[in-house]
């Protein structure tokens, strides 16, 4: 399905290009935040309100530091109350100070919309943007299998797709013991 690949085009150009930003000072003050669609947004805005959400690595004595991660805190935190609830797919937020190529910096909030659901939740603050999760959905399967599992106590009607599977049907029986009187 050509909608599918250009989705798939999309997202390693957008990986590309996070992978390449590095933060302005030696220190991690660049947040990532993956959230699936089940979340609720207002109690993550609730915990972003707080700024001992990260780890305590982040934490650090210099005021520049501390500076530059509240600062890429309300750039998330901007995002998410930009929706009145998580999308269908899920959302990933990329917030930070990032060096451009000439040597300055930016604040950089970038938000972004996966073409199919994410399973997974993510909070980290680093010195880089962590990308893992958005690999994991290049290897998405576009195709879907369907399964039947029988045995003596019943049935199961699947399918899977990727790595998601759904339960289509399902059904317990008690058979008597074929042994009893």
């Amino acid at each position: 399905m050509q909608t599918s690949e250009i989705c798939v085009w999309r997202l390693r150009k957008f990986i590309k290009q996070l992978e390449e930003y590095r933060p302005t000072s030696n220190s991690r003050t660049l947040l990532s935040l993956l959230l699936p669609p089940n979340k609720n947004l207002d109690k993550i805005n609730g915990l972003l309100s707080s700024f001992h959400v990260c780890f305590p690595g982040a934490k650090s004595s210099l005021p520049t530091t501390d500076r530059l991660l509240r600062q890429a805190i309300v750039g998330i935190r901007e995002v998410i109350t930009s929706y009145k609830k998580a999308p269908d797919t899920g959302l990933v937020v990329y917030s930070g100070y990032v060096t451009t190529e000439t040597g300055s910096t930016k604040k950089l909030v970038v938000s972004y919309q996966p073409y199919i659901p994410l399973h997974s939740s993510l909070y980290l603050c680093d010195d880089h943007f962590h990308t893992k999760p958005l690999y994991e959905l290049l290897r998405y399967d576009s195709y879907e299998y369907g399964f039947v599992v029988v045995d003596g106590n019943g049935y199961l009607i699947a399918k899977l797709s990727g790595n998601s599977t759904q339960t289509l049907a399902k059904l317990r029986v008690d058979l008597p013991n074929k042994h009893g009187r």
